[in-house]
Formats: C-alpha cells, sequence, structure tokens
C-alpha cells in the first residue's frame, strides 16, 4: 500500500474534540492508533476513549505534504482546529521549544519500547494482554455488530464502481471497484474511498476528485 505523508485529524464523532497529527504513513499510523495496545500510547486520554468505543472515532488526512513540511503543516492544523474544537492535542503558546522536548521524549519511548520488545518476555506478558483483552471485546454483541458493519462497508466499498474526475470535474476513467482504481492510479484505495464517501476534510486523492457510480 502506498505510504502517504500529511497531516491527519482523529475526530471524537460525540463531542467533535480534535486530535491533529502528521506521518509519513498514514495506512500504518491509522492501525496504530486504533490497535488495542495504543491503550499506553500518547495522548492517553484519546486512545483510551478510542479503547472504549473505536465507532465513535473517524480518522483522516486533511493535507497531504512534503515530510519537511510536516512540523509546520501540523501546527498551522493545530492551531486553526484549536479556535473552534476542544482538543487533545497539548496546545502551547511556545510550540517549539515543547515540540522539540517532545520529539526528544517520543524518541526515548520509542527506543524504550524497541529494547523492551527484544525481551521475550515482555512480548509474552503484552500478547497475553492483547489476547484478553479481545477475547473480551468478542464477548460484546455491540462490538461484534460494529465490527461486521464495518467490515461489509469496506467490502461493498471494493466492489463499487468508482469515477475519477479531474480538478475541472471532466471525467477521467470508470473503474470496477477502488482497488482496481488504486492499481492503475498509485493513489490509496482507502483515500479514494473516503472521498467517494463524502467524508469531511476530504475532497480530492492524488488530485482527483472521486465518485461511486
Amino acid at each position: 500500500m502506498k505510504k502517504i505523508t500529511g497531516i491527519y485529524k482523529i475526530t471524537n464523532l460525540k463531542n467533535n474534540k480534535v486530535y491533529i497529527g502528521q506521518t509519513t504513513n498514514f495506512h500504518q499510523r491509522k492501525l496504530d492508533h486504533f490497535k488495542a495496545t495504543s491503550i499506553y500510547q500518547r495522548p492517553i486520554e484519546l486512545h483510551k476513549e478510542i479503547q472504549k468505543d473505536k465507532g465513535n472515532f473517524s480518522m483522516a488526512m486533511i493535507e497531504e505534504c512534503d515530510a519537511d513540511q510536516l512540523d509546520e503543516r501540523e501546527k498551522y492544523w493545530t492551531d486553526v482546529y484549536s479556535r473552534t474544537h476542544e482538543m487533545y492535542n497539548k496546545v502551547s503558546g511556545v510550540p517549539s521549544q515543547d515540540k522539540t522536548l517532545r520529539k526528544k521524549k517520543s524518541k526515548q519511548f520509542a527506543e524504550m519500547n524497541a529494547k523492551n520488545w527484544k525481551n521475550p518476555e515482555y512480548r509474552k506478558k503484552k500478547g497475553i494482554q492483547s489476547s484478553r483483552l479481545q477475547k473480551q471485546r468478542l464477548k460484546d454483541p455491540k462490538y461484534l455488530k460494529e465490527k461486521s458493519e464495518q467490515l461489509k462497508k469496506y467490502t461493498d466499498s471494493l466492489k463499487k464502481r468508482v469515477a475519477q474526475y479531474d480538478k475541472d470535474n471532466h471525467l477521467i476513467a470508470v473503474y470496477d471497484g477502488v482497488r482496481i482504481a488504486e492499481r492503475a492510479t498509485g493513489v490509496s484505495s482507502q483515500m479514494i474511498s473516503s472521498v467517494a464517501r463524502h467524508r469531511p476534510h476530504r475532497k480530492s486523492a492524488g488530485g482527483y476528485r472521486w465518485e461511486f457510480v
């Protein structure tokens, strides 16, 4: 799957609270935020609430950019949303120093985590915790129903015909599914689907507009 670099937004659909983040691999970052063990990641409040009910949260790219622009664009979008939304981000008036400190701490945490995962006992412990959590969640009919609905929506979207338009709204091509469109254009099927579903803040993917037909 194509790696997408840019700024993304996670939204709590119940209270409209927002988290702004940056990534060089959107698909992997999304998996990291929503996996069971994310409950131990910062921001703790966000990940605890995600694990309570993942269906309450949406995650979407709001801007693609080059890697060297990530810090600048993340600050820009954090400033924009902090004016109108409650934030999971720690918004500071002096972001440059705080950002450097956060990066340092993040690097230290990543190094510590990598070191821990080399320990067989640590991996075994985390595996047991994750397995127990998943077994507990699988007993919840609401969770199973939501997962089934999400899977159905995803598989249905793969089968739907999707049309590709240029910036002037001229039809370029029609594909027999988002996966086929991805192979033909190199644009992520997930992003194509987000545009075709008219997700907020996702108006185009790969420089094109997409519609299910």
